[in-house]
């Protein structure tokens, strides 16, 4: 099951659980063309990132992310 989650300060996280980098990759690729189509977010920087990590619980997930990608977290 993924799970799309608020971090706060206009922040999301998405958990894909059972991805891996590539994965992870591609639907970070996704998610942009989408929101840059959106006129939602028009005029607005949006940055997407990816990053992958192993963990038993969303903290540990977080950490690996945050890692990964000092901006996250």
């Amino acid at each position: 099951v993924d799970t799309v989650v608020a971090l706060g300060s206009g922040r999301i996280g998405v958990v894909l659980q059972g991805s891996g980098p590539r994965e992870a990759s591609e639907t970070a690729g996704r998610v942009q063309h989408r929101l840059q189509r959106s006129s939602l977010f028009h005029g607005m920087a949006v940055t997407i990132a990816a990053a992958s990590g192993t963990g038993q619980h969303g903290q540990t997930l977080l950490k690996a992310a945050s890692t990964s990608l000092p901006d996250c977290g």
